[in-house]
């Protein structure tokens, strides 16, 4: 969490100079503009929840036993970083389904898929800092992330809506479905959106608007104004970050909110409370306990400047 902390701030720091984007790619499609801007325009009414999932189920485990010795063009000592020294094995190395399940290198579902699927929620949303979290998944392994997770955080009202709950299931965990004409066990990743009017039911390429009356009378189109143009492409939109200084959508100070939003489900999980969450002094104030999850010690040889 710390780590998401000090990119933010570098950012901020500097964002006259630095052009950052997260690789949340399907932030460039139309589909997610579509959600913000029906939600923003008060399809649902008031928010009063999001429920974020996705059914990945990592394998859990322990850290690898040793497999000899690393292939020449490979640098082990680099590829482990600022993380504990472990053992050559191949079997870490792959896709982030190989080593993101493990504590010292990944932060499992909730960090890899969370960081896609819950970017809808934040945006839709203006989701910053949360001021409490609670998460339950299977029993707390030292080596590997859980292997399912539900996590629950309440968020403060802004200036257009009040306090909000986010939920997030993963592992084959799911949400009930607002209608019987959605299979609930076919939908392997997705958002539900409710406020007092109604409902809307989302992913990468759908958007299923669900008033409780049956009706649009309450809703209006987005004004012109609140439009969210199309994106150029997620990689030109770095591309223009770069060369005129406009923030990208996906920037670090967007993101490392998101971020730290998602990785402070897996303390609360590690810990077993409900915590409550001082954002502005990255500390869980009713759990001291809580801290040697939040800051990481670094291998001998690796700083983090920011």
């Amino acid at each position: 969490m710390h780590e998401a902390r000090v990119v933010r701030e570098t950012y901020l720091k500097n964002k006259t100079k630095l052009a950052t984007q997260m690789g949340t790619q399907i932030h460039a499609t139309d589909n997610f503009r579509r959600v913000v801007e029906m939600i923003k325009a008060g399809a649902i009414g008031k928010p009063q929840e999001v429920r974020v999932w996705c059914s990945r189920t990592p394998k859990g485990g322990s850290y690898l036993p040793p497999a000899g010795d690393p292939p020449p063009h490979l640098n082990w000592d680099l590829w482990i970083g600022p993380s504990p020294m472990h053992p050559y094995n191949p079997d870490y190395i792959g896709g982030c389904g190989k080593w993101n399940r493990f504590w010292d290198f990944g932060s499992g579902q909730i960090g890899d898929m969370g960081s896609h699927m819950m970017d809808l929620a934040f945006w839709a949303y203006d989701l910053r800092f949360p001021t409490s979290c609670k998460a339950e998944g299977t029993p707390v392994n030292p080596d590997t992330c859980p292997e399912w997770l539900t996590a629950e955080w309440e968020h403060p009202a802004n200036d257009w809506r009040g306090p909000v709950k986010v939920y997030w299931y993963d592992g084959g965990k799911k949400p009930g479905v607002p209608s019987k004409i959605f299979n609930r066990e076919e939908m392997f990743k997705g958002l539900i959106f409710k406020g007092d009017l109604g409902y809307l039911i989302a992913d990468y390429d759908y958007r299923v608007f669900m008033p409780y009356k049956g009706d649009l009378t309450h809703y209006r189109s987005p004004k012109p104004e609140d439009l969210i143009p199309t994106s150029p492409g997620h990689h030109q939109e770095w591309i223009t970050g770069c060369k005129t200084g406009k923030p990208t959508l996906c920037n670090f100070d967007y993101s490392g909110a998101e971020i730290e939003n998602n990785l402070l489900a897996l303390v609360a999980y590690r810990t077993g409370k409900k915590l409550e969450w001082d954002a502005a002094n990255l500390k869980a104030t009713n759990c001291p306990a809580a801290e040697q999850f939040i800051q990481k010690k670094y291998r001998d040889g690796w700083t983090l400047n920011g």
